[in-house]
């Protein structure tokens, strides 16, 4: 073979063996689909114990794959709350069941405990479902600074007798039965309603002096500590355990949350809650305390 026809057919080889090692053509970097969480949306009072619930029940709903989204709907409209739990197919709303009876029916009327969860059920069915009531009870209870000679609810009478007393209290509890009426009646108090209804302000109220007595939900626990809870003789405080209420369609659209929602119910206790709102009054950030707080439950 002459000498060009090799240089040729070496050519020919060294084209070939390039093409072989070009890099191939890249596609279409291929895109991860993911899947948006879903949302449900939170109503509830801005008061400690109820941002504190929230955040736990956040919590809770987190871990099977929702995100908790605050809403700005008041819940002491509760006919305005109501119509928009049922307008809004993934929206729940945190209320006290005997307050909301009591705003609804707008009459003196108490429930027994029995029949409390079963009317407030009947009162708003075509609006929302009640779940079972927390074992948070927001009932009205009485305090004072420890420094107060007041040791009972019936001292109120002989404490007022000479000048009508300002008593510091949430705007719900003014005219309910067992409120401001029941310690004008029942223990014959000269009183007036100082109405705050942020309890941090009522209980600066008390430690400063503005009030000597004042009233507060049961389940208020950091607002309440160091404070001293009055006798109740008589027994005019009545139960107004926290509940969930839910868009009715709620419980069969998103099952999961709802038996998320069922769980925190079951873990809080009143004494572990009131552990818990100590580590929030202190400063704790909300939802990782409240995921660390319903790990270990």
């Amino acid at each position: 073979m002459d000498r060009r026809k090799f240089l040729m057919m070496a050519g020919g080889f060294a084209a070939l063996a390039a093409c072989s090692k070009a890099p191939p053509v890249s596609g279409p970097t291929p895109q991860v689909s993911v899947t948006p969480r879903q949302q449900l949306l939170f109503w509830s009072g801005s008061t400690p114990i109820e941002e504190s619930v929230r955040a736990v029940l956040a919590a809770g709903i987190d871990a099977v794959g929702f995100d908790a989204v605050e809403s700005d709907i008041q819940t002491a409209d509760v006919n305005g709350m109501l119509f928009e739990l049922s307008a809004n197919p993934n929206a729940v709303a945190i209320g006290f069941a005997n307050t909301l009876l009591q705003d609804l029916q707008s009459g003196q009327k108490l429930n027994s405990p029995g029949e409390l969860l079963n009317e407030l059920a009947s009162e708003i069915q075509e609006s929302a479902v009640v779940l079972a009531a927390s074992p948070l009870d927001g009932k009205i209870v009485w305090a004072v600074n420890p420094a107060s000679k007041l040791k009972s609810l019936a001292d109120l009478q002989k404490w007022s007798a000479d000048q009508t007393k300002q008593v510091a209290v949430p705007t719900f509890v003014g005219p309910r039965l067992d409120g401001i009426p029941s310690l004008a009646v029942v223990y014959n108090a000269k009183i007036e309603a100082k109405f705050i209804d942020d309890p941090l302000a009522r209980q600066e109220a008390l430690t400063t002096g503005a009030v000597e007595l004042a009233g507060f939900r049961a389940c208020d626990f950091s607002e309440l500590e160091g404070l001293r809870l009055l006798d109740d003789p008589t027994g005019i405080s009545q139960p107004d355990p926290m509940v969930l209420l839910l868009n009715p369609g709620l419980p069969d659209a998103q099952p999961e949350a709802v038996l998320a929602f069922t769980d925190v119910w079951k873990a809080i206790t009143p004494q572990n809650f009131a552990a818990l709102e100590t580590q929030f009054a202190a400063g704790a950030d909300p939802i990782p305390a409240a995921k660390q707080w319903l790990a270990g439950r």
